[in-house]
């Protein structure tokens, strides 16, 4: 029987039985459902302090300390070397053990991937873990590889971690693509649009919301629902929602 180990923060429950906060979350969710159906793979989830995860014929291992402590990291490092694990497989964005899923930017790209006026701001208060992510990568072992949920993620890791294309593979999330044809719509017709807005700066976010403003003034017809546990404190998105009235949409 292979022993697989999951090394991931941040996990909650939810009616399937737990999922990943994150971009990650679908490839992730479904990887470790579909592994629990076969018997010949006897699964282990690392999961840290603020995650809580039920799933059927998976070991988790909850521990008291947050993914950015070294208590965590010893923790994962002294499980890794006490089981013989067959795969380990990381979901975290300070560290690395073997197989990682990138499913984040890196430090260095979100702190110049804002609006000029927060630029400076946010490279000092970055600057700490922007250094250590760099020194981490920096000892990178060459014969791991890595796994990036977009292409942009790829070529981030790339460009500012100076990462070998070679050792990063590219995973997309799978979508269930719907057959209804939009290019007959018109304004009278009403679709909705569901938009996940966290690290909308980095993601386009705030440039949807903005055309979704226009097709408003245009007279187009629809509904909108933002889903983001931190939609609130987002600034820029909410004053967007704001002067183009989406907030009742």
């Amino acid at each position: 029987m292979k022993k697989m180990l999951f090394v991931i923060n941040n996990l909650k429950k939810n009616k399937q039985g737990g999922h990943i906060a994150g971009g990650g979350s679908v490839v992730i969710s479904n990887l470790i459902h579909e592994l629990a159906l076969i018997s010949k793979y006897q699964l282990t989830i690392i999961t840290d302090k603020n995650g809580f995860c039920y799933i059927n014929n998976v070991k988790v291992l909850e521990t008291k300390f947050k993914a950015n402590d070294k208590k965590f990291l010893n923790f994962v490092k002294n499980e890794i070397q006490e089981n013989n694990y067959d795969l380990v497989l990381s979901f975290l964005e300070n560290s690395i053990f073997c197989n990682s899923f990138l499913q984040c930017h890196s430090i260095k790209y979100k702190s110049k991937n804002v609006p000029i006026i927060l630029r400076l701001l946010k490279k000092i208060l970055n600057f700490k873990k922007q250094r250590q992510q760099e020194r981490i990568f920096k000892k990178f072992n060459k014969k791991y590889k890595l796994f990036a949920v977009s292409k942009r993620i790829k070529n981030d890791y790339i460009e500012n971690l100076k990462i070998p294309c070679k050792n990063i593979i590219t995973v997309y999330p799978g979508v269930k693509q719907r057959e209804e044809n939009y290019e007959s719509l018109i304004k009278k017709d009403k679709i909705c649009f569901g938009v996940v807005v966290n690290s909308s700066i980095n993601k386009g976010g705030h440039f949807l919301i903005f055309a979704l403003g226009v097709l408003k003034f245009q007279g187009f017809d629809f509904n909108l629902k933002i889903i983001a546990p931190k939609y609130k404190k987002d600034i820029l998105l909410n004053f967007l929602v704001c002067i183009f009235k989406l907030q009742k949409i």
